[in-house]
C-alpha cells in the first residue's frame, strides 16, 4: 500500500469521530470524519479511501441506505458497520448490502483496530490483480487470505478454480479435488436455484444484486450450515471471482 491508508468515519456523533481518530493514527492509519451520510457518500465520490466506518442511526440518511448507495457507486470500498443499536437482524441485512464486517457501540481500541487491519489487508490483497497479476496471484493471494482465517475460494461460472486450505478443510477435501469442484455439489439443494441466479444476474452485469448472500453448503461436520457468502469480483483474473465464505452468527 503506497502511503498511509486512509479511513472515512462517518458518525453523526463528534466524540465516535475523535475516538477512532485518537485510536487508529496510533496506527499509522489517515482518518477523516464527517457526521453526515450524505456528505460521507460525496466524500467517496471525490477521494478513494481504503475503508470507511460507517454509523446505521443518523438523522439525515440512515446507515443502509448510505451502504447501498456507496455499494453502487463505490462498489471496491470495504465498509464496516459501526452501531449503537446491534441486532443480528441489522448484521445480516448489513452484510448482504456488502458490508465486510460490523461492530457495536461501545467498542474497545483493539476491536476497532482489528476489524480496521482486516479490512485494509484485504483491501491490500485485492490490489496485487490489479493491473497485471504475476503468475500464482490465485494461490498467493488464497494462502495469505487464510493467514488471515478467511475461507476462500476462486470461481468461475459454476466451477471451483482454486481454494485455500480452510475451504478444503471445511468440506472435508484435499485442496486439489477442491479444482474443478461444481459449487453445487457442495451446496444444499434449497440453496441451488438461488446461487445458480445470482452467478447468471452478476454474469449480465446486474448492478443491484448483493455482493453478499446467504446459502446452506454441505460441509464435512454440518450436512447444512448456513454460511455467508461475500462476493468480490477482481480484475485480470480471467473473470474469475473471489468468493469468501463466514459464518452466520
Amino acid at each position: 500500500m503506497i502511503g498511509k491508508p486512509r479511513v472515512l468515519v462517518v458518525d453523526d456523533e463528534p466524540g465516535v469521530i475523535k475516538s477512532c481518530d485518537r485510536i487508529l493514527t496510533q496506527e499509522e492509519i489517515e482518518v477523516e470524519g464527517v457526521t453526515s451520510g450524505l456528505e460521507g457518500l460525496e466524500l467517496v465520490k471525490s477521494r478513494r479511501y481504503d475503508a470507511v466506518l460507517l454509523d446505521l442511526k443518523m438523522p439525515d440518511l440512515n446507515g443502509m441506505e448510505v451502504l447501498r448507495r456507496l455499494k453502487r457507486t463505490s462498489p471496491e470500498t470495504t465498509v464496516i458497520i459501526i452501531t449503537g443499536y446491534p441486532s443480528v437482524d441489522t448484521a445480516v441485512e448489513a452484510l448482504k448490502l456488502g458490508a465486510f464486517d460490523y461492530v457495536p457501540k461501545p467498542f474497545t481500541p483493539d476491536e476497532i483496530t482489528e476489524k480496521v487491519r482486516r479490512a485494509l489487508k484485504l483491501q491490500e490483497l485485492l490490489r496485487k490483480v490489479e493491473p497485471a497479476p504475476a503468475p500464482g496471484v490465485m494461490e498467493d493471494l488464497l494462502k495469505t487470505l487464510e493467514e488471515c482465517g478467511e475461507v476462500a475460494f476462486f470461481y468461475k461460472g459454476q466451477k471451483i478454480l482454486a481454494a485455500n486450505k480452510l475451504f478444503a478443510d471445511l468440506f472435508g477435501r484435499d485442496i486439489e479435488e477442491c479444482k474443478g469442484l461444481p459449487i453445487i455439489e457442495i451446496c444444499h439443494e434449497e440453496s441451488i436455484d438461488m446461487i445458480r441466479d445470482f452467478i447468471r444476474r452478476r454474469k449480465h452485469g446486474d448492478h443491484d444484486v448483493p455482493i453478499t448472500y446467504e446459502a446452506s453448503f454441505m460441509t464435512s461436520k454440518d450436512p447444512k450450515k448456513i454460511l455467508m457468502v461475500t462476493v468480490i469480483k477482481t480484475k485480470n483474473t480471467e473473470g474469475a471471482l473471489l468468493g469468501i465464505l463466514q459464518k452466520k452468527e
